[in-house]
């Protein structure tokens, strides 16, 4: 739910892309990422992997992450 809200708000704080991944039908791409545990937040910068939030965080702890990186 917290993910979701946050995507919404994506518009708001600038966030260029984003992308949802239904790991059970995109077994290949969760494997290439090393997606073991869900939810699974990975941030890419130059299509370079700068940084994963993995579990269930609190939404504030998200916003926090995302703002870091803009």
């Amino acid at each position: 739910r917290d993910l979701h809200r946050l995507i919404r708000r994506q518009r708001q704080m600038c966030i260029r892309d984003s992308c949802k991944l239904n790991v059970d039908q995109g077994r290949q791409t969760a494997m290439e990422y090393g997606i073991n545990s869900i939810p699974n937040l990975i941030f890419f910068n130059k299509g370079e992997i700068i940084d994963k939030v993995v579990g269930a965080v609190p939404y504030e702890a998200l916003v926090e992450k995302i703002e870091q990186y803009l």
